[in-house]
């Protein structure tokens, strides 16, 4: 299987009126990604339960192409 820098969602508050978001960004090694999901703290919890699944759904769904193709490159890779 293709190695993860790594999987992060991150909680805390923001004045920025942003209930949460999704950055997918190459790492400094060659062929590694971090996904990142922030999640707005300030807003409901059910707020941010929706919001966690929202982004988790954009990981998985909308970028599901894009990121299978990136792990099913690195496996191709000797370790």
């Amino acid at each position: 299987m293709e190695e993860t820098s790594g999987f992060y969602i991150l909680r805390f508050p923001n004045d920025f009126e942003v209930s949460g978001l999704t950055i997918i960004k190459n790492s400094i090694k060659e062929d590694e990604k971090y996904i990142c999901i922030y999640v707005n703290t300030n807003e409901p919890l059910g707020r941010q339960l929706f919001t966690l699944s929202h982004e988790l759904y954009h990981v998985l769904f909308e970028r599901s192409n894009e990121l299978a193709s990136y792990y099913k490159e690195r496996m191709k890779k000797p370790y």
